[in-house]
């Protein structure tokens, strides 16, 4: 049932967010350009726009070690930058199990903001994986993407370069 309803609110918040953040195609932000500064940016500013008492934003870390950020105590975002400070990897992960409303709302939202900022032309595939559960891998804009769930609850959706990508294969 819970696993059920975090669905039902990931698919919903996807399909409503998808109207208000997908960029013009020349607008699209290319991922290996960004910082995880600039990402939490993003995502902060989405949420105060959304002004939505389930989702919530993230604290910037005070020693800006963003390579774990905590969102929820079921949600988090991992990053890892390369030597030129941008982002090599962005991983949001958020687990089901729990009886948490803010998870099922702003993992749906933060995966939203990050597929229509970095994979708009993919955006509609990836929700439809979270949906149905499956696992899946895609390649758009420079930036590979790829979702794994688990039966126990447990989601990973990961964006990385195809730099990064080729170096961990």
């Amino acid at each position: 049932m819970k696993k059920t309803f975090l669905s039902v609110a990931l698919i919903l918040i996807l399909s409503l967010c998808a109207c208000n953040t997908q960029p013009a195609s020349s607008q699209t932000i290319k991922f290996g350009d960004m910082t995880a500064e600039n990402v939490v940016d993003l995502l902060n500013s989405k949420v105060e726009e959304a002004d939505n008492l389930f989702i919530v934003g993230m604290n910037k870390p005070d020693d800006d070690d963003y390579s774990d950020v905590g969102v929820t105590p079921y949600m988090e975002l991992n990053f890892k930058e390369n030597s030129e400070g941008t982002l090599d990897e962005c991983r949001l992960y958020w687990f089901e199990g729990g009886n948490d409303e803010e998870t099922g709302y702003s993992s749906g939202f933060y995966t939203a903001i990050l597929t229509a900022a970095f994979v708009p032309d993919i955006q509609e595939d990836i929700a439809e994986s979270i949906q149905t559960g499956t696992s899946m891998s895609w390649n758009s804009n420079d930036t590979v993407v790829k979702f794994v769930t688990s039966a126990a609850g447990a989601n990973y959706l990961t964006f990385m370069t195809e730099e990064q990508y080729q170096n961990t294969q």
